[in-house]
């Protein structure tokens, strides 16, 4: 039933953020949501993003439902606990990762208003930043 959730929560966001109307982003649902994106992390990072052997992100998720999620690249990349001395961190709000891993918005605005930001490899930061969409 998690998909239910996440398609839930997915399509009244399609529905209201675009109406400027407020709303509980956050909470069991949201992170229900966080956690099938974090399924598809090692394929966006590892294949969209085109990470290789020996690189790392964090993703500092803040806002309604915040998260720490890792992915290093060791054969494949992979979920982690933690990642010591990441390639990368990258830094957004849970709505704007959400927004961008359902391919909602044009990570151009985000990246350039400041929502999504990033510090270490600044080729990769802006590749995986740029490669969050996994949905249709």
């Amino acid at each position: 039933m998690e998909i239910r959730v996440f398609d839930c929560w997915v399509h009244e966001r399609d529905a209201r953020v675009p109406l400027g109307i407020n709303g509980d982003d956050g909470g069991v649902p949201g992170q229900m949501a966080i956690d099938m994106v974090e399924g598809a992390l090692g394929y966006i990072v590892g294949k969209r993003a085109g990470f290789t052997e020996g690189n790392s992100v964090v993703f500092d998720i803040t806002g309604a439902a915040p998260r720490r999620l890792c992915v290093a690249v060791s054969g494949r990349a992979t979920v982690v606990d933690d990642v010591a001395d990441p390639t990368v961190t990258v830094t957004t709000d849970s709505l704007t990762f959400m927004l961008l891993a359902c391919g909602r918005i044009d990570p151009e605005g985000p990246i350039a208003d400041g929502r999504i930001s990033w510090v270490g490899d600044d080729e990769l930061g802006g590749r995986v930043a740029r490669s969050m969409k996994f949905t249709m």
